[in-house]
């Protein structure tokens, strides 16, 4: 276990050394428009409440608004270095849920079961180093896939993980917690973004 704790991290820490020159980059394209509201809060025009309003999708998007609101509390000011730190974190995040959800599944399959860690880490490496997440990673207003992806990846690797506790004793606690929980991480997702 270790190992693969050990294998984790180096990958990790490959990626934030791979995206470290990005984090010093500028707002792009529509993320000055979707953080609007924010930079009214930091300026002492707007509430937190309305700060958190946004009209990108149907459902407003008040969990990734929140966490742009974070950041600008955190840094008291609308650097954009401090929103794409937080989106590498979430990658990183996003790239450990992988890995756990992967092995979960790898290990259930007679074919993966003894390479399960292994194509886990493999998977997990390929989500964080993959270029194609450059564009969601330091692009800031992306963060809202970003968390739609966490929250998929969180409800996906929860549901798996209720359900391999119920095939080997179903209990009533056990199916509230999968009515419950599961459909919970779903709704957060769908207020990061509609997509999750």
């Amino acid at each position: 276990r270790s190992a693969r704790v050990v294998a984790f991290i180096a990958v990790a820490a490959l990626t934030i050394v791979i995206y470290w020159g990005g984090l010093h980059g500028p707002f792009l394209i529509d993320d000055i428009p979707n953080l609007d509201t924010i930079q009214r809060w930091v300026e002492g025009r707007l509430n937190w409440r309305s700060a958190i309003d946004n009209r990108s999708g149907p459902l407003g998007r008040s969990v990734s608004m929140l966490s742009f609101l974070a950041d600008a509390a955190r840094s008291g000011t609308m650097d954009p270095a401090t929103f794409k730190t937080t989106n590498l974190v979430v990658h990183i995040a996003c790239g450990a849920l992988s890995y756990v959800f992967c092995r979960q599944v790898f290990r259930r399959m007679d074919s993966t079961r003894q390479v399960a860690s292994v194509c886990a880490l493999f998977v997990a490496a390929w989500w964080l180093l993959i270029p194609l997440h450059v564009s969601t990673v330091l692009y800031i207003v992306q963060r809202m896939a970003q968390l739609g992806a966490f929250f998929t990846l969180l409800g996906l690797t929860t549901y798996v993980a209720i359900r391999q506790r119920m095939e080997r004793g179903s209990s009533t606690i056990l199916m509230l917690t999968l009515w419950t929980v599961f459909p919970l991480i779903v709704g957060i997702g769908a207020l990061a973004k509609e997509n999750a």
